[in-house]
């Protein structure tokens, strides 16, 4: 019989953005070497994500995203009904304090399931069933959280694309520069400073968040005390259906100066200011979200016994912030229909007659089903792009081009 338990969640949310935040493509990088470290279990770094592999229950094969923002496991509903996985006693719940603004409804699966990874064996009670490829495309199957590694020091090497248990007491000697960190509720804060221009300057504790594809995200409230309703600087306002848990999300992008963060500064940041009303960036908890846009410039260690992140740069970090867009973002749906869903706009930029949920076929008269679009949305020019409304067709121009 179904029961019905409402998970109320903490301020720093479930997830927190575990899927937060417009998603950066990912960097354009030289071929990963096949040798890693011994211990280290591989993660795949792609558009402002990391995917590790995994196996559940022994013979099921699937790819979580990892995400300092959630605990525990997270199961994409879409990928449960078609790998069979037996669910016998279910739940239903409310999920709240997301990256987006709305209380989502959700079930939960109350079987005891076994997790296999490269080097740990986990096993659960509870797992929420999250629509994961709505927000990030048909990519992931899930989401992993944090809390299992607590007790450990573990290194996150974006440039080789592992991660592994190490000994802290030998990382300051390796070049590492160390930062203390603050947690609660499972979560982990950080002292960061973001000056947007001479006259704004963001600065105290934000939350680290490798489930967020973004660099840096302003809460709504520290937005407002820095003035940004009144900046004249160049922006651009960001509207999506899949802003994280919560669905809806609003944005105000922008170019900070900079973002200093453990005695490093990254000049140019680009730096989302959220405009939501509810969950999780509309509360006054914390200044924002550090993000895997920022932290893939890095090679990372979180202590957290010893309650300190270890940073040190890696040969990305002092590429420039680069932003370019054709006026929406998309997602990666061709494992239900024939193209990617349009998933969110930018004012003014985006092609005229594009909405959300539109789905697009084909781009410049090839179908996108057989192209990497997302490559193609980085390079500057003029586009042809189809959609699919319903059951009716359109064609419609885009123009790719940096927006800062």
């Amino acid at each position: 019989m179904k029961r019905i338990i409402y998970s109320l969640l903490c301020a720093a949310g479930l997830l927190a953005a575990a899927c937060g935040g417009n998603p950066r493509p990912a960097p354009a990088g030289e071929e990963r070497p096949t040798a890693l470290p011994a211990g280290a279990v591989p993660l795949a770094y792609d558009r402002g994500h990391l995917y590790l592999e995994a196996v559940l229950c022994d013979t099921m094969p699937l790819r979580l995203v990892f995400d300092t923002g959630a605990d525990g496991l997270y199961l994409d509903p879409l990928w449960v009904e078609r790998s069979g996985l037996p669910a016998r006693r279910m739940a239903r719940g409310a999920m709240r304090g997301g990256a987006g603004s709305d209380v989502v409804q959700v079930r939960i699966l109350l079987d005891s399931l076994s997790l296999r990874t490269a080097c740990d064996t986990l096993d659960f009670t509870m797992t929420h069933l999250l629509d994961v490829k709505n927000i990030l495309g048909r990519m992931p199957d899930g989401i992993i959280g944090h809390n299992h590694l607590q007790g450990q020091a573990v290194e996150i090497d974006f440039e080789r694309g592992y991660m592994r248990r190490v000994s802290a007491d030998t990382l300051e000697t390796g070049g590492y520069t160390r930062l203390p960190f603050r947690m609660d509720r499972n979560r982990i804060f950080v002292q960061a400073r973001v000056r947007i221009d001479g006259q704004r300057t963001v600065q105290g504790e934000f939350l680290l968040d490798l489930g967020s594809g973004a660099a840096v995200t302003l809460s709504a409230p520290a937005a407002a005390r820095a003035g940004l309703d009144a900046y004249t600087g160049r922006t651009a306002l960001y509207r999506t259906m899949s802003g994280g848990v919560g669905g809806k999300a609003e944005s105000l992008e922008l170019r900070a100066d900079s973002v200093a963060l453990a005695g490093f500064a990254l000049g140019g940041v680009v730096v989302d200011a959220s405009r939501n009303k509810g969950g999780l960036l509309a509360g006054d908890r914390m200044q924002g979200l550090l993000g895997c846009g920022l932290l893939e410039r890095f090679s990372l260690v979180i202590d957290y016994p010893g309650r300190a992140l270890y940073l040190r740069p890696n040969g990305r970090f002092a590429e420039p912030f680069d932003w370019t867009s054709a006026g929406f973002t998309a997602i990666d749906r061709t494992d239900i229909c024939d193209g990617w869903v349009v998933t969110g706009l930018y004012a003014g930029l985006a092609p005229e007659g594009l909405r959300m949920a539109d789905t697009l076929v084909r781009w410049d008269g090839s179908p996108v089903a057989g192209c990497d679009l997302a490559e193609a949305l980085r390079g500057p020019g003029r586009h042809r792009i189809g959609i699919r409304r319903g059951g009716e067709g359109a064609e419609l121009e885009c123009e790719t081009k940096k927006l800062f």
